[in-house]
């Protein structure tokens, strides 16, 4: 968060860098979301379509599918939101070491007892479950992330309007 009010802060928009294994349709992203002040929402995924995800994990491993993308994209202002149920994801895990090396925080919601990203991370969000109960673990990061995502957009709309109405006077 800077002076302005943007989280991630990168030119008009404010951007979350999401690492993340699992979800409902089983399908592995990185995806870049962006809440911007005036034009509402947009998302975009650092690894865009399946070919590129596998391209990564063909000429680097599949450990480092989201490192690829990630050295190419992350930047000081941002802040990584790391997404694996075990926590123990070595694409994730990777990830996260890569932005701890370059000093971006990193928001790590993992499930179960929380693995090595609940370790690494600098903000800790654990779904404690017994092992291997995905369903619910991915589940409740659903509803996490969904409620991380209204409340920076409803937070950034506020600071933008407050911004408008000082400049006005």
């Amino acid at each position: 968060m800077n002076a302005t009010g943007e989280f991630m802060c990168s030119g008009t928009g404010a951007r979350l860098r999401l690492p993340r294994t699992g979800s409902p349709t089983s399908i592995k992203r990185c995806s870049v979301i962006t809440l911007k002040k005036k034009a509402g929402n947009s998302r975009r995924c650092v690894c865009p379509s399946e070919s590129e995800l596998t391209a990564w994990a063909n000429d680097l491993g599949y450990d480092m599918v989201f490192v690829g993308p990630l050295k190419n994209y992350l930047q000081d202002s941002d802040v990584v939101v790391a997404i694996s149920s075990s926590g123990n994801s070595p694409n994730i895990v990777k990830a996260v070491e890569l932005a701890k090396s370059r000093h971006v925080p990193v928001i790590g919601l993992s499930g179960f007892d929380g693995g090595k990203l609940n370790e690494l991370a600098d903000a800790k969000i654990k779904v404690v479950t017994p092992k291997g109960e995905y369903e619910l673990v991915e589940s409740i990061h659903g509803m996490i992330f969904h409620i991380m995502t209204r409340y920076f957009r409803d937070y950034f709309n506020h600071v933008a309007k407050r911004s408008e109405e000082q400049h006005h006077k």
